[in-house]
């Protein structure tokens, strides 16, 4: 693996509620009714990719520690391919294209 690197706390809206939003405004008459608009939120800790990740399948973990020193991790699996052919029978929530693809 790679050494850990910290994550920057970012204001931006939350693109999958921006997704849903921008779908209800386009289908209003598929909902029960308008949702609120989005707002940015402080809640997303963003980081680049190495640009030297090999094609294939990779492993991303990510550990938080909040005031209270109490620690939770997570991980994810990515694949980074070159041909979005390669995507196609992904789940929608783990496409990552590698950048200038």
């Amino acid at each position: 693996g790679r050494d850990w690197t910290e994550l920057t706390q970012s204001v931006l809206f939350d693109p999958a509620y921006l997704k849903m939003w921008e779908r209800s405004e386009a289908h209003p008459e598929a909902g029960a009714g308008p949702l609120p608009g989005p707002v940015r939120t402080d809640h997303h800790w963003v980081n680049t990719l190495p640009a030297d990740l090999p094609i294939g399948w990779h492993n991303l973990e990510i550990a938080v520690t909040n005031h209270f020193g109490e620690t939770w991790t997570d991980s994810r699996t990515f694949l980074v391919a070159n041909d979005p052919a390669d995507f196609e029978h992904l789940n929608q929530g783990t496409r990552l294209p590698r950048s200038g693809a």
